[in-house]
């Protein structure tokens, strides 16, 4: 018998039965041990799927048929607090935002160790020591000292690592992983993809897998389930969907993956324009230095040197906890750096504050990796794609709804979502939301911070299109920080990759993707999944190579090539 069997399962939102379904008369079923992954495109119902499941829909959100069998149980029927009993304990999630689920207000060790405590019935002192292991296991380092910090203070990548070791930690039947390495770099996510695959053999643990990384599909995968509109359009075998996939949707889902095996986007630095950014020899440290601590401050980014020209697309590539996120919100002076300067448009912006920094600001925007955590849940998609036009003034109500409608359609969404709140929008949906809000004011220069990572193949296809006509009609500058290398092969021009605070590799993006020279840059490349099962495996695992010096010495640049330099 299957330890999950959902049959004809029916959601929609509201209690009108004539509204169409979010999801319409799905049948799933998960063996014991198995691994299914769900895939298909941002709002086809996934996720809505898996909520259901433990009973987490949105306040709007009905059941309006279906039975869902968990160890032969009902869990529709059986109440909600057994249904909280079979939460955490014996089904477990990763959501695909964490900074959703975890508490911004207490402590990494509190939520971890607290965890523990109530479902493993585990002391203190026993649950603190599994919180380090696990910490450990995921990939973080300096584990003891992490667990003292605040969610805040972890990158993305990192804090969707925190989530994965608070479900691993606690041996749940069965974990459903929305998206669960959408935010991490690829050496992390092989790292996290073996620790799951080992979970699944040595747990007998069963896993649901949502994802729209068609690469680690084919690496993880046993069977595959698509879904479009709600409904389950094609299911089977992994090998067998990859191979001979029989609906159409599932061609052209397949058709839109990016490959390592992509051209790489090709233009003359001649066709640039004029300076737009420049960070010269920043540097921002987190923690240590007050006069009780006794550790030494974190050096987030060290001395980072880079430009970015009009027309020009810089990718930022690098490991969770590298540094890439902190080093955008010093270019928009959301953080103010401890020392070097960030000229925008022509004005250092290191000092000002302010009204001078708000007028500055209109010529840089920003799309944040966690799209949940930069949208007002209390405002509708309208008012806050609107808010940046009503701030700047100039234009009547009519010309902002008309405005805000035509940014929703260019980011691929209906106009008439714009009266519907963040919480009703799919984690790609709400992605989508932030593009076309970044877009409102016009800028010269967008830093992008992972803006594709939440979305589907086939969105994310046309996301990256709409990006690069944007920039080719307007001159736009993006700074594009991402740790696909696909993507960065389609979009970028030149291509920086850091490190543990330092910039280690810059160059063209054919130099540096098609004949990297760092090592660190080579374990990158090495490490990305392959969209294909019969070539699961083919990737390298663990730490990248050995460096010809230690990362954190000071180190020299050397040129390897033309404009191509590294950190040797």
């Amino acid at each position: 018998m299957a330890l999950v069997d959902i049959s004809d399962l029916t959601i929609g939102f509201g209690a009108e039965a004539t509204a169409p379904p979010v999801v319409d008369g799905v049948d799933l079923s998960i063996g014991k041990g198995e691994i299914v992954a769900l895939v298909g495109e941002s709002g086809s119902g996934k996720s809505m799927t898996a909520l259901s499941i433990v009973g987490l829909l949105p306040e709007r959100g009905r059941v309006r048929s279906g039975r869902i069998l968990f160890g032969g149980k009902d869990l529709l029927t059986i109440g909600e607090a057994a249904l909280r009993s079979v939460r955490g304990a014996r089904i477990g999630m990763i959501f695909q935002e964490p900074m959703t689920s975890l508490n911004p207000v207490l402590t990494i060790g509190e939520q971890l160790v607290e965890a523990l405590i109530v479902h493993e019935k585990l002391s203190k002192a026993e649950s603190r020591n599994r919180a380090i292991a696990m910490l450990e296991r995921t990939g973080i380092d300096n584990a003891e000292r992490r667990l003292r910090q605040y969610p805040h203070e972890f990158s993305g990548g990192m804090r969707q690592r925190v989530m994965i070791a608070m479900m691993m930690a606690l041996k749940p039947a069965l974990l459903i992983a929305d998206e669960p390495t959408t935010a991490l770099d690829v050496t992390i996510q092989a790292q996290i993809l073996d620790l799951l695959r080992e979970m699944v053999r040595d747990l007998d643990t069963s896993l649901l897998l949502i994802t729209h990384d068609m690469g680690v599909v084919a690496e993880m995968a046993d069977r595959v389930v698509v879904m479009r509109d709600g409904k389950v359009v094609e299911r089977g075998d992994c090998e067998g969907v990859f191979a001979a996939p029989q609906a159409d949707y599932t061609r052209k889902l397949l058709a839109a993956v990016p490959t390592l095996d992509d051209p790489v986007r090709m233009t003359t630095t001649t066709s640039f324009g004029p300076e737009v950014l420049r960070l010269e020899d920043v540097s921002r440290s987190f923690g240590g230095g007050g006069f009780f601590s006794r550790q030494a401050p974190l050096k987030a980014v060290d001395g980072v040197t880079l430009t970015v020209r009009e027309g020009e697309t810089l990718a930022l590539v690098g490991e969770s906890g590298s540094g890439k996120s902190t080093l955008g919100r010093l270019a928009m002076r959301l953080e103010k750096p401890d020392g070097g300067r960030v000229v925008v448009a022509g004005e250092d912006i290191t000092r000002l504050s302010g009204r001078g920094l708000r007028r500055v600001r209109r010529a840089i925007q920003m799309i944040f990796q966690d799209p949940y955590a930069s949208l007002d849940p209390r405002f509708s998609i309208g008012r806050t794609i609107a808010e940046p036009m009503i701030i700047e003034g100039g234009a009547s109500r009519s010309e902002v709804r008309e405005r805000v409608g035509a940014l929703l359609e260019r980011a691929g969404l209906s106009a008439a979502m714009a009266g519907r709140m963040p919480h009703e929008l799919s984690g790609g949906q709400r992605q989508r939301v932030a593009i076309a809000r970044a877009l409102a004011v016009s800028p010269r220069i967008i830093v992008a911070d992972e803006p594709t990572s939440a979305l589907d193949v086939s969105v994310q296809a046309k996301i990256l299109d709409l990006m690069i006509a944007l920039q080719e009609a307007e001159a736009l500058a993006y700074l594009f920080i991402t740790h696909d290398l696909a993507v960065v092969r389609r979009i970028a021009h030149r291509v920086a990759v850091m490190r543990k605070g330092r910039i280690v590799e810059l160059g063209a993006a054919a130099d540096v993707l098609e004949r990297p020279v760092h090592p660190y840059t080579r374990s990158l490349i090495a490490a990305a999944p392959v969209p294909d099962p019969a070539r699961r495996g083919e990737r390298h695992h663990g730490q990248p190579e050995a460096e010809p010096q230690s990362p954190d010495m000071a180190g020299e640049w050397c040129a390897v090539g033309d404009e191509h330099w590294i950190l040797a």
